[in-house]
C-alpha cells in the first residue's frame, strides 16, 4: 500500500522532524511540503493525498479553518503545541494528535491509527466533521473569517466586514472586497463575533456597528442596505419556518433507553502494527469477523468501531455477559499455541445504564464510564459495573471477583467494579 503525504506546518523544523520519522516508512511518499494553511489548501486540492500532517497553530489560517475549505479531507494526523481544548476535541472524535514535542515511538502510533482510517474514508470524513463541529462549540471570537474565492482562500479581518446575511444553513458576508458565501449559519457568527462590534437584526443579519454609523450619515448606504434586506425577507421567513420544523422532528427524534454497552479494544494493537503491518492488519479483520458474529448471535447492536475499538448496546444485561464471554473464549482458543506477537488479547468493559438515543446514535454518561472501566481492565478479563453485577448475579452461572471501587477520569462519581470468572 503507498501512501501519499503532505506536510502542513509553519516551522521547518517541525517539518524535518516529521520527514525524518517517516524514514522509516518507506510505504510513505512525502508528495509536498507547506509553510502555511493557503500553500496547504491548494496543494491538497491539487495533488490530493491519502495523508496529511497538519499543525494547528499557524499564521494567517489555522489548522481547523483550513479543513472548512477542503471538499474532500484526507486522512489527518494533527500536531499541536498547547492547545489543550483542541486537545480534548481529539480525544471526544478519536481523531489521534501530536503533542510538541512527540517521540518517534508516540509519531509511529498515530500512523498505525491513521493507516486504519484509510480502510475507512467515510469513517474519517465523519470524525472530521465531528471534530470541526465540537471545536465551533468552543466559544472565541474571531479575528477573522476564511472564505473561498473560486478556487483561492480568502481570509477576511473581521473589521473589514460590513454586513453578514443568513441564507438558510450558509451566510453572504459583505467587505469591502466584496461578497462571499460560507456554509456556517447565523447562528455560528452570533456566538463568535463581539456583541461590541456587531449587532444582530431579526435573527437575520449582523451588522457591524461601523456600519450602522455610516447609516446614519449616508442616505445611499441606507437605502441600499434596505433593498438587500427586503429582497431577502421572504426568503429568510421561508428559512426560518424549515428551522422550526426541523427543530420539532428533532425534538421527536430521539427517546431515553435502559441498555447495557460493551467496550473492547486489543492490548498493543499499535505495537503489533509497528512490528508488521500486514499481520496486524489480518488480525484485525479476523478480530471483528468475531465480534461483530457474537454481537449478532447475542441480539446486540454495534454502535461505533475506530480502529481496534468495539462499541456494542445490548437491550439485555444478561445477553451482554454471555456474549462478552463468548467473545473471550473464542480468543482464548485463536490464541492457543502461537507466539506472543500472533495472539490477540482484548480487553471488555460493560455497563448498564439510561441513554439517550438520537437518529445518528447514542449519547449518555453511561457510554463515557463504559469506556473508563474499559481502560481499567486486564487483558483476557471482563470488568463489569455494579449496576451490570446487580442485574445478571442471580441470572447467570457465572462467578465474579469484587475489585473494589475506582475513581476515574471525567466521571463525577466513583464506580465500583467486579470481574466476570468464567
Amino acid at each position: 500500500m503507498n501512501l501519499k503525504a503532505i506536510i502542513v506546518d509553519d516551522e521547518k523544523l517541525a517539518r524535518e522532524v516529521i520527514k525524518s520519522y517517516l524514514a522509516d516508512h518507506p510505504v510513505i511518499e512525502i508528495a509536498a511540503e507547506c509553510s502555511n494553511g493557503f500553500e496547504g489548501i491548494k496543494k491538497i486540492n491539487e495533488l490530493k493525498p491519502d495523508l496529511v500532517f497538519l499543525d494547528i497553530q499557524m499564521p494567517k489560517i489555522n489548522g481547523f479553518e483550513m479543513l472548512e475549505l477542503l471538499d474532500d479531507p484526507p486522512s489527518i494526523i494533527f500536531s499541536t503545541a498547547f492547545d489543550q481544548y483542541a486537545l480534548k476535541a481529539f480525544e471526544v472524535n478519536a481523531v489521534d494528535y501530536l503533542l510538541k514535542p512527540f517521540s518517534k515511538e508516540r509519531f509511529d502510533e498515530a500512523l498505525s491509527k491513521a493507516y486504519i482510517y484509510l480502510r475507512d474514508k467515510s469513517e474519517q470524513n465523519r470524525i472530521i466533521r465531528n471534530l470541526i463541529s465540537y471545536c465551533e462549540n468552543k466559544v472565541d471570537y474571531l479575528d477573522k473569517v476564511v472564505v473561498k474565492d473560486g478556487t483561492e482562500a480568502l481570509a477576511i479581518p473581521v473589521e473589514k466586514i460590513k454586513w453578514i446575511e443568513a441564507h438558510d444553513d450558509h451566510v453572504l458576508i459583505y467587505s469591502d472586497e466584496g461578497k462571499y458565501l460560507k456554509q456556517k449559519t447565523i447562528d455560528y457568527f452570533e456566538n463568535h463575533l463581539n456583541s461590541e462590534q456587531f449587532t444582530s437584526v431579526d435573527n437575520s443579519y449582523l451588522i457591524s456597528n461601523d456600519e450602522i454609523n455610516t447609516f446614519k450619515t449616508g442616505e445611499k448606504t441606507r437605502n441600499s442596505a434596505k433593498r438587500s434586506f427586503d429582497k431577502n425577507l421572504k426568503q429568510l421567513q421561508e428559512s426560518a419556518k424549515k428551522k422550526v420544523e426541523l427543530a420539532l422532528r428533532n425534538e421527536r427524534s430521539y427517546k431515553q433507553r435502559l441498555l447495557t454497552i460493551m467496550f473492547t479494544d486489543i492490548k498493543d494493537y499499535s505495537k503489533k502494527m509497528n512490528l508488521n503491518e500486514r499481520t496486524a492488519i489480518e488480525m484485525l479483520e479476523m478480530h471483528n469477523e468475531i465480534l461483530n458474529s457474537a454481537i449478532e448471535n447475542f441480539n446486540g447492536n454495534v454502535i461505533e468501531t475506530i480502529g481496534d475499538s468495539f462499541l456494542a448496546s445490548f437491550d439485555s444485561a444478561v445477553n451482554a455477559s454471555e456474549c462478552a464471554v463468548n467473545i473471550q473464549r473464542s480468543f482464548a482458543e485463536y490464541n492457543s499455541g502461537k507466539s506472543a506477537d500472533e495472539i490477540i488479547e482484548l480487553r471488555i468493559s460493560l455497563h448498564l445504564g439510561d441513554v439517550i438515543e438520537f437518529e445518528d446514535g447514542l449519547k449518555g454518561d453511561v457510554i463515557n464510564v463504559a469506556a473508563r472501566i474499559q481502560e481499567l481492565a486486564t487483558p483476557g478479563q471482563i470488568y463489569i459495573s455494579q449496576s451490570v453485577y446487580n442485574t445478571i448475579k442471580s441470572k447467570t452461572h457465572f462467578l465474579f471477583q469484587e475489585l473494589g471501587t475506582y475513581s476515574v477520569k471525567n466521571i463525577r462519581e466513583p464506580v465500583t467494579l467486579y470481574r466476570i470468572l468464567s
